[in-house]
């Protein structure tokens, strides 16, 4: 029929029907089409919508695209659904009623639906929502337009400081407020851009105001806090309610009060409020400028803290007295209660173990909550997982591997997460790396303004420790104004006098600290122990004695088991210098029976202590039992314990006449990764005196004396004086004698007002250096 038509076209026709011919034969070798039934079209499209959606948010994780985009591309797709429908409703058509011979695609409003036209705006459509986000992105990082970052339109530099003010609760309940602050800041806390003043930080700024500590952080404080201590925005929070909801608000103020941002979320019950603030959170931080990937990257608030309102009430309350006012009498009890109402909440087991560690509580429940922390590790926000996992590596398991990678893990992604920067210097710190560690706590102090004394204390150790002595008191000055109030710049005080040798200074300071903390039970045990080293040091012994005494009765009840008898071994061992040997097993004894060792958990159980200074006392048979004994109840020591194993072990030996032995162990105690690396070297000197190798005791009794350390204080109490008397005689066999004069008149000044039963030493010292002098001349 085609054919007979062609022919009876005039010529000028001919062509068009040739055409047509054409089409034809190609739709008679093409295959028919299949009838679709609208549920398989419905099924094919589902899949491929499915594919899709999938697609976009893939990329959107991937490349921190904003949600709207998957809300477009969901959008986009409802919209294509009753399309794709109509088309396959109208081919299906096509194929049911047109014969082979037909050759158009269909008249009138039905030739618009074909598939190869409603593939091509499909394609359209989701191109132009490419087109449309690239774009935002673009002017978002760029700066332009209103969808700009704070951060691209230059209002705010990356990693600048926030003041977060409480919030402004006008609901009925009064503790809500700091609770719903904690959970802020804790979620702002987890930002790569934004850097938030803390609680200890704001402590010192208020100082700085002349305003308690306490003082409350309203909206007016901390813009002027903000303006004293250059920070570059204040944000400031609200919550009202709303029937039974809550409303939750924050206006984020730059230089001048200028609204940078407002943002507002809603909660439908109390039980909603950490979901709202963990979005309030996530909104700030993507208008200042974070990537939305690293944002979706961290867990929600309510997974990392706690689901449990009255347990992040007690929990903050616990932060606030830690941080703000070093108030770990007051903190350690909410902290506890925080985990007895949620046992899952990770951030408060990491913090109280904290707690414990600063006051001086057992090792037993710092290493627990170490552990729980690290077993609840998903539940924390990244940077606390970091720290968490680095702590537990170093302090509990001794990994100084693992420790120091988890913490570069951290600081690769947080820069100026000043807990890791402070922490990773405390590694350095113990394993003999003083030039870094010094650089690392400096570096603390940069990363977070007055994050505390301690890491300017630390960095004061490690310049002391190089030599660098005027440095060392142009920062020891700094803190003195940076921390007038603070109870351990006192301390600091101490050391650096008694490190000048100006000793009567280093007694006034301790004393005057000692007398501000009359009802402080950490800072009175403190003092005590090193008011009695100083006194030991310089021979007053009958005033060590005292001091001790009065300690071990502040202690004598079941919880303070462990510190009892670490108080009588130091009383022991005082007696031990005197030369009353059987006064001194009398009080190991004694202690031993009011403070037996299963009164104390193992971890806490001074074996090492006992066993070395048992040894001492000619014990070695007993000090070998408690080894044995401690080798089956106890696992090998952190970094952190300087009375290492080694240190017993060689005492035995050299009680026992094994002097090779004693000096080896010994040597293996001085590699060991302790903070103070002088602590062994007066019982190794000791060995080799006594192994008769009189030049390499010489070498580490003047290393002992010369080493320049901060922290000395028992290691000078013991040896010091001794090791003055030996090195005269030592240098006097070898007629060196300006050496030897040197030392015998060291001695002579540290003792001057020792004890009367020890004058006579010093008299027999005065007489050497008088012979000495008068056979020089």
């Amino acid at each position: 029929d085609v054919v007979m038509r062609c022919l009876e076209k005039r010529p000028s026709d001919r062509w068009q029907t040739a055409h047509d011919l054409q089409r034809g034969l190609e739709e008679l070798e093409a295959p028919v089409a299949t009838p679709q039934s609208t549920l398989r079209t419905s099924v094919q499209f589902g899949i491929a919508g499915a594919l899709v959606l999938a697609t976009v948010y893939a990329l959107m994780i991937l490349l921190g695209l904003p949600d709207w985009v998957f809300l477009a591309a969901v959008i986009l797709l409802v919209v294509g659904l009753p399309i794709v429908l109509t088309t396959g409703h109208h081919e299906r058509r096509r194929a049911l009623g047109v014969s082979r011979t037909h050759v158009t695609a269909g008249t009138g409003f039905a030739r618009h639906f074909t598939w190869r036209k409603a593939l091509t705006g499909g394609g359209l459509a989701f191109a132009g929502l490419g087109v449309v986000t690239a774009a935002y992105m673009l002017m978002r990082s760029l700066g332009i337009g209103p969808v700009a970052t704070l951060i691209a339109a230059g209002v705010l530099d990356n990693q600048d400081q926030l003041i977060v003010a409480d919030f402004v609760n006008r609901t009925s309940d009064t503790t809500l407020g700091r609770s719903l602050t904690e959970a802020l800041k804790i979620g702002l806390a987890q930002s790569r851009v934004i850097r938030v003043m803390d609680a200890r930080t704001t402590a010192g700024a208020l100082q700085r105001m002349n305003r308690d500590r306490d003082t409350p952080l309203t909206l007016p404080i901390a813009l002027e806090m903000a303006e004293r201590e250059g920070a570059r925005a204040v944000l400031a929070p609200e919550v009202q309610p709303i029937g039974s909801s809550f409303l939750l608000s924050a206006r984020l103020l730059g230089p001048n009060q200028s609204e940078l941002i407002a943002l507002a979320e809603n909660a439908s019950d109390p039980g909603q409020l950490l979901g709202a603030i963990d979005r309030l959170s996530a909104k700030l931080r993507e208008r200042v400028g974070e990537s939305l990937r690293t944002i979706r990257g961290n867990e929600p608030l309510a997974r990392v803290t706690t689901s449990s309102l009255d347990a992040l009430r007690a929990y903050s309350e616990g932060v606030q007295a830690f941080e703000g006012r070093s108030d770990y009498e007051t903190a350690i009890p909410l902290l506890e209660e925080a985990i007895t109402i949620d046992s899952t909440f990770a951030m408060a087991h990491r913090k109280l173990g904290v707690a414990y560690s600063n006051s001086g509580r057992p090792f037993s429940m710092f290493f627990a909550s170490l552990r729980k922390a690290y077993e609840l590790r998903h539940r924390l926000t990244e940077p606390e997982r970091y720290v968490t996992e680095a702590s537990y590596h170093w302090w509990v398991r001794g990994d100084r591997d693992e420790g120091v990678a988890a913490y570069e893990r951290l600081l690769s992604k947080y820069p100026n997460d000043y807990v890791g920067i402070f922490n990773l210097g405390v590694i350095h710190m113990a394993t003999r790396n003083p030039a870094e560690a010094e650089q690392l706590f400096l570096r603390t102090v940069e990363a977070q303004p007055n994050p505390g004394s301690l890491p300017y204390r630390n960095a004061l150790a490690m310049q002391v420790k190089q030599g660098k002595v005027a440095e060392a008191q142009g920062l020891l000055d700094l803190i003195k104004d940076q921390f007038p109030d603070e109870p351990g710049v006192g301390q600091y005080r101490a050391w650096f006098a008694k490190f000048r040798r100006d000793y009567e200074d280093a007694e006034r300071e301790m004393l005057a600290l000692r007398a501000s903390q009359p009802d402080n039970a950490f800072w009175q045990r403190r003092t005590a122990i090193l008011l009695s080293r100083l006194y030991w040091m310089r021979g007053r012994l009958g005033e060590a004695e005292r001091v001790l005494t009065d300690l071990m009765h502040s202690l004598a009840t079941p919880m303070n088991a462990q510190r009892y008898l670490e108080a009588a071994i130091d009383v022991a061992w005082l007696r031990r210098f005197r030369g009353d040997l059987d006064a001194a097993r009398q009080a190991i004894d004694q202690a031993l029976d009011e403070s037996p060792l299963s009164s104390i958990e193992p971890t806490d159980r001074p074996y090492v202590h006992l066993a070395y200074h048992l040894a001492y006392l000619g014990r070695p048979d007993r000090a070998k039992a408690l080894m044995s004994e401690w080798e089956t109840e106890v696992e090998t020591p952190p970094p952190f314990a300087w009375r290492q194993p080694s240190s017993a072990r060689g005492a035995i030996a050299l009680a026992e006449g094994r002097h090779a032995d004693a000096i080896g162990e010994f040597q293996l105690w001085a590699r060991a990764p302790i903070a103070i690396p002088i602590y062994p070297l007066g019982d190794l000197a000791l060995a080799y005196d006594q192994a008769g190798q009189a030049d390499s005791a010489l070498a580490i009794y003047e290393r002992l004396v010369e080493t320049p350390e901060l922290w000395r204080d028992d290691i000078d109490a013991a040896f010091l004086a001794p090791a003055l008397v030996r090195l005269g005689e030592l240098y006097e066999t070898r007629d060196s004698t300006e050496r030897a004069v040197h030392y015998y008149n060291e001695f002579v000044e540290l003792w001057n007002d020792a004890d009367a039963e020890l004058q006579p030493r010093v008299t027999e010292v005065r007489e050497r250096i008088a012979r000495l002098v008068a056979e020089g001349r």
